[in-house]
């Protein structure tokens, strides 16, 4: 963890899937030097902020995720938001991303 003040060499803006999945792949390659800049109080971009009635996504499921970590246990073929947000906090948390978040 990087004192206060100090600047990184690399800077994502969002934890999206995008962001997520950039940060996850920059620390897998052993690269920590990085922040990402977001918003709001939770990762999730999208799939965050559109609770309303009925959103899920128009993908089959097995192929919205990030390939280097797979969900097997997706509840149906076209996920809702809800499931979609909770698999993405679960990645931000198994690769230990939230400290990099500010």
């Amino acid at each position: 963890m990087q004192a206060q003040g100090q600047r990184s060499k690399i800077l994502i803006v969002g934890s999206g899937f995008g962001g997520l999945g950039m940060a996850i792949r920059l620390k897998q390659q052993g690269i920590h030097d990085f922040k990402i800049i977001e918003r709001a109080a939770e990762v999730g971009g999208t799939w965050r902020d559109n609770t309303y009635p009925g959103v899920a996504c128009d993908v089959p499921s097995h192929l919205y995720s990030f390939s280097f970590i797979k969900n097997p246990n997706w509840s149906r073929v076209f996920p809702q938001g809800a499931e979609i947000q909770r698999y993405l906090i679960q990645c931000c948390d198994r690769e230990n991303i939230r400290p990099h978040i500010d």
